[in-house]
């Protein structure tokens, strides 16, 4: 497995061999843990997004 780190305001990927129709992307979207600028979310909004997660889907 490849491991990319992104650093910008502004993130564009491309490929050699592009897929209009899908794209796979593994990603940690929540933690606990503070990020480089020192903000954290709380495990109870995690647990809200879980439990919502339908309300959630598709977007950004």
């Amino acid at each position: 497995m490849q491991r990319i780190t992104f650093q910008a305001s502004q993130v564009e990927l491309s490929e050699v061999q592009s897929n209009d129709i899908y794209m796979s992307v593994l990603m940690r979207m929540f933690s606990t843990r503070p990020n480089r600028n020192g903000y954290a979310v709380s495990e109870a909004f995690i647990d809200n997004i879980i439990a919502n997660a339908a309300k959630y889907t598709c977007l950004p």
